[in-house]
């Protein structure tokens, strides 16, 4: 079954201080009917609102960001979807290499999948297709190097990535099929509805009152490392 995957990043993955969270966030949509439901929902919205402009979590007035949040929250097998991290407690991730911090983009949105894959929302004979809005380190290697990591790190074959890993046994198997592709944001509703529900989540760690969080849906939400507390002082 052709599933999708729609995703943004919010915050910067650095250690210059001024951001203390980086995350990816989206939507992920369990297949093509859902899919085409959700997008005509948006393109009604911006018809309706004469919203003929880019859809901008970091622009976006607070009420159009609450009713897109709830259209989005609204259409049966769409689930919006986040992994934060706190940038401080990434000390493994050299943030002076871009290959480290791309390696490490790669590693969250595995981590990511997995979340997905453990609530059953993706199977063995299932495509997911992820789709990813532009970004600095996009390349045709880049892509290449992130749609190899997703095929191979679950399949069968441990011997690709589990050589020298002792818990490679508890790694899941994952025998679905991945293809990446990464969109203009500025052409893409679906890619701006990620845009939007990663801003909303990155405004929450931020603070800002009347962020618009609480009409988010966080049954897919994963925190790396896992005990670290919102600016809320909530755990999510």
């Amino acid at each position: 079954m052709e599933k999708f995957l729609y995703l943004d990043d919010s915050g910067q993955l650095s250690d210059n201080g001024s951001h203390h969270y980086f995350l990816y966030g989206g939507v992920f949509i369990e297949g093509e009917s859902s899919r085409q439901e959700l997008l005509n929902k948006i393109k009604a919205f911006c018809k309706t609102r004469r919203y003929n402009k880019e859809i901008k979590g970091s622009a976006i007035k607070g009420k159009n960001r609450k009713k897109l949040l709830e259209i989005i929250g609204d259409v049966e097998g769409v689930h919006q979807v986040f992994v934060i991290e706190k940038t401080s407690m990434l000390n493994r991730v050299d943030f002076d290499v871009p290959q480290s911090v791309r390696f490490h983009k790669n590693y969250v949105i595995r981590r990511l999948i997995e979340d997905i894959y453990s609530k059953g929302y993706i199977g063995h004979n299932d495509t997911l297709h992820v789709k990813i809005d532009n970004e600095a380190l996009n390349s045709k290697e880049n892509i290449e190097m992130l749609e190899r990591y997703l095929n191979g790190y679950w399949s069968r074959n441990r011997s690709l990535y589990h050589n020298n890993n002792p818990y490679w046994e508890f790694v899941p198997v994952i025998g679905s099929n991945f293809t990446i592709e990464y969109k203009d944001s500025e052409k893409d509703r679906l890619t701006q509805a990620a845009d939007l529900v990663a801003n909303t989540k990155y405004r929450r760690f931020k603070g800002i009152e009347k962020c618009g969080s609480d009409f988010l849906d966080t049954e897919l939400c994963l925190k790396l490392p896992s005990a670290f507390y919102s600016p809320k002082s909530l755990t999510i």
